[in-house]
């Protein structure tokens, strides 16, 4: 602050400033400095923040992904537990039903 003080007072004695304008002059450089630092923090942390929001969209691409292949197999558990639980798989374990099935599907693939 010393130094300021000397700096500023050989630039009023340069400049034709009175002494007593020397606080005032401190005052506005201090503001001017921290105005400064405050822009330069700011600009500092939105770089952080863009970095910080690119990364966190594509860990949540990542995560949207592993979310439909789970509810893929969510739908094909599902299924096959109402499979289990109904009377579907002993329907189909039916030899005349199976029978039928495989005669449809040597039919369908005819045509």
């Amino acid at each position: 602050m010393h130094t300021i003080s000397l700096f500023l007072q050989n630039v009023s004695l340069q400049l034709g400033i009175e002494p007593r304008w020397h606080g005032v002059a401190v005052f506005l450089l201090s503001v001017i400095i921290f105005a400064l630092c405050l822009h330069l923090y700011n600009f500092q942390r939105s770089l952080t923040y863009g970095y910080q929001i690119s990364e966190l969209s594509s860990q949540r691409l990542k995560i949207n992904g592993l979310k439909q292949k789970n509810n893929i197999e969510l739908s094909r558990l599902q299924s096959l537990d109402y499979i289990q639980n109904s009377g579907v798989i002993d329907f189909m374990r039916n030899p005349k039903i199976t029978n039928y099935v495989r005669h449809s599907s040597a039919t369908a693939l005819r045509y």
